[in-house]
């Protein structure tokens, strides 16, 4: 078993891709490799199972996948006139985050929030569907612990 902590800070990016391969070798080979990190990129890239440790407690474990999961179905951004309180009202919206007129909402059915949000602005922009990446999983999962896991 081989302990990692934060192995790629302050390596430029050629030299944490040979630690990212020499870990995928050592894996492959049928090591454990324990790795503590704030890179989630490099978490979602190596790990086969992730923790998320939140003021001392586990909040999720499971796959990179799992982890995702746990948060919702999808993320919608989207430009639009409007509000953040209509969008928070949509249905099976978990969060809404609005920077100017560009909003990020996490769902957990995509279909059922683009139906009502099309209907009541149809003139949106720059309209993009998506699962939530890991750290967009982490971040709902650390801010919006008590409602993601009820």
């Amino acid at each position: 078993m081989l302990f990692l902590d934060e192995p790629t800070t302050g390596l430029d990016q050629e030299a944490a891709r040979a630690v990212w391969r020499n870990v995928r070798r050592l894996s492959e080979q049928g090591k454990t490799v324990l790795l503590t990190t704030h890179y989630l990129e490099e978490a979602d890239a190596l790990a086969d199972r992730i923790v998320v440790m939140h003021h001392g407690r586990v909040i999720a474990d499971g796959s990179t996948e799992d982890v995702r999961n746990k948060v919702g179905g999808a993320l919608i951004t989207c430009q639009t006139a409007l509000p953040t309180d209509a969008l928070q009202d949509l249905p099976s919206v978990r969060s809404v985050t609005a920077s100017g007129r560009l909003h990020s909402i996490l769902t957990a059915s995509a279909p059922a929030s683009l139906r009502q949000l099309l209907a009541l602005d149809p003139e949106l922009t720059d309209l993009t569907v998506k699962k939530p990446t890991l750290a967009e999983a982490f971040s709902a999962l650390t801010n919006n612990k008590d409602e993601v896991n009820s």
